[in-house]
């Protein structure tokens, strides 16, 4: 879902530049020109939760999938072993939560980025998304 069918590290393109991983001084330029603050609530841009629908939406239309809250996904956290395409063929240790949130430094924003914890770990930057299929 995040990553909408591209290969990128962000929705808009971009990937970030060599030593820019831990900057929080807004208005981060990626190495296609575009800028971080276009697609993701980082360190940078957000100091608390932002309602979804603020930043540039990805190419299947979906708002904020980087930075702001993680978010809970329907994956099973492993260490990947070569090409994984399908996560959810990953036996489900504990579950998965992406995307970064508004305290976390540019790195965590990626698509690729992920964690795993048991399906009782809370904290104040993790959420899930709400969404139903298109008819």
């Amino acid at each position: 879902m995040a990553r909408a069918g591209s290969e990128t590290s962000f929705s808009n393109g971009g990937s970030l530049v060599l030593d820019s991983e831990f900057q929080c001084d807004g208005n981060l330029a990626l190495d296609n020109g575009a800028l971080l603050d276009e697609v993701a609530w980082y360190c940078g841009n957000a100091s608390g939760p932002t309602p979804v629908g603020g930043l540039a939406p990805n190419a299947w239309g979906i708002h904020d999938v980087a930075g702001n809250v993680w978010e809970w996904c329907h994956d099973g956290y492993e260490v990947y072993h070569g090409d994984v395409t399908d996560p959810n063929q990953v036996a489900p240790d504990s579950p998965v939560y992406r995307g970064g949130s508004y305290w976390d430094f540019p790195k965590h924003q990626r698509v690729e980025n992920r964690g795993g914890n048991a399906d009782t770990y809370t904290f104040s930057d993790l959420g899930l998304r709400i969404g139903r299929g298109l008819p």
